[in-house]
């Protein structure tokens, strides 16, 4: 089963998205891609460049005018959706790189409530809950830390770089997997 948001969707367009951080990618290679011969990233081609991304200009008027009526009416509000997407976003990056699976019903409490280990039992994901509570942390540092980088709070530094890959790295969660 696949499930996703729409904003998942656009930042994850493999479902393997992580598994070279977890597994040795020489080996990945080996077995999945066995003609694969690495090259340096290219630039766009001409037909790239030709994709008209027009038909995505609704969707995000439509989000700026709900997220100024929003911000308008009450900031509140507004910081509570934000801090929910995040937490959404947490918990679908670590189901689509498969590090657990988790039940609709204790998603959506997670995402509303916010990540408590009292929310979560055995029978409702795949791995301890204390685990799941550690790497749902982990992965809304992570996103925290791109949503800074992207809004300018920080910047985009071989620092910030290695501090993203320590916490998706946390030894601590990924060692008793």
């Amino acid at each position: 089963m696949v499930r996703y948001s729409f904003p998942v969707g656009l930042f994850h367009s493999q479902l393997h998205a992580g598994l070279s951080r977890r597994t040795d990618t020489t080996l990945v290679r080996c077995i999945l891609m066995p003609d694969y011969i690495w090259r340096p990233i290219e630039s766009l081609s001409d037909t790239e460049r030709r994709i008209d991304l027009a038909a995505m200009r609704p969707l995000y008027e439509n989000w700026r005018a709900s997220k100024k009526r929003i911000q308008q009416s009450s900031p509140t509000q507004l910081a509570d959706f934000n801090q929910r997407l995040i937490r959404r976003l947490s918990v679908e990056t670590g189901i689509l790189e498969r590090l657990y699976d988790l039940d609709r019903e204790t998603t959506e409490a997670l995402v509303a409530h916010g990540f408590a280990e009292e929310l979560v039992t055995r029978s409702n994901t795949n791995i301890e809950p204390a685990l799941l509570i550690d790497l749902l942390r982990d992965q809304e540092a992570a996103i925290q830390l791109v949503i800074d980088c992207v809004t300018r709070r920080r910047d985009l530094t071989k620092g910030l770089i290695h501090e993203l890959h320590a916490i998706l790295m946390n030894v601590r969660a990924l060692r008793r997997l």
